[in-house]
């Protein structure tokens, strides 16, 4: 559980983000997402640090679509059953954190800020080397 700043706890700031109007609940959410995103990067940077330096082998993250055949209960009957909550590359990146999003289900809030000042999608899209 987090620790509370002086003065500050759940219920207050649940009271005060009730209090004010929608644009800057969006607005407060944004960023509070951003610096959510950040330190989570920087979580995962450090227990990848801790796991190769147990393992002493250097730490990638694994993305895997593969099909994978499964007994469908029937007359002897299979069917390819597609891997559930398979990981699919990112196709885009913030820059500043290293932050990456695949381009599916709700936008992040460094994205929608992006595109909030005027910016472009494809401004942040992952460069592909070519024959790849």
């Amino acid at each position: 559980m987090a620790k509370a700043v002086s003065g500050v706890n759940r219920r207050n700031v649940k009271d005060w983000f009730q209090g004010l109007d929608l644009e800057n609940q969006k607005a407060v959410l944004g960023e509070l997402n951003g610096v959510f995103e950040s330190v989570k990067v920087g979580h995962i940077e450090k227990l990848k640090a801790q796991l190769e330096e147990l393992t002493g082998e250097p730490v990638g993250v694994a993305t895997s679509s593969v099909m994978r055949r499964a007994t469908v209960k029937g007359p002897g009957r299979k069917k390819l059953a597609r891997k559930s909550g398979f990981k699919i590359p990112p196709k885009y990146i913030d820059k500043a954190t290293g932050t990456t999003w695949a381009g599916r289900g709700v936008r992040p809030a460094w994205v929608e800020a992006h595109l909030k000042k005027g910016g472009k999608l494809d401004d942040l899209l992952i460069k592909k080397k070519r024959g790849r």
